[in-house]
């Protein structure tokens, strides 16, 4: 996921990026992926105003920097959490934190 940021950001700018620019902008995105995953592992799947307010956040934030399995994932969790359909909520925040966890362990 970390070269899929880079490449997205590397694309988008006009300006080559240099690798400290980048190194800080996926650094704030595990910062704000970091801690949004916290909030879903502690989150019961039945806080469906929780989930929503934090995947609202977490599709934003993905989408700004092109992970669109992150930004997707989050959009489906967020409807479930509409649809108040707490065992789908339960699958979709172990799907984000997985995602989390596999993006942690990246070098």
């Amino acid at each position: 996921m970390k070269e899929e940021i880079r490449n997205y950001l590397r694309a988008s700018f006009p300006v080559p990026l240099e690798d400290a620019e980048l190194a800080e902008i996926v650094d704030a995105f595990g910062v704000s992926f970091r801690s949004a995953a916290d909030e879903l592992r502690a989150m019961p799947p039945s806080d469906f105003g929780g989930i929503r307010r934090v995947t609202h956040a977490i599709k934003g934030f993905a989408a700004n920097v092109g992970v669109d399995a992150l930004s997707s994932a989050a959009a489906a969790l967020n409807a479930s959490a509409h649809a108040e359909d707490s065992a789908a909520c339960a699958l979709g925040i172990r799907d984000i934190v997985a995602m989390y966890d596999a993006f942690a362990a990246e070098p």
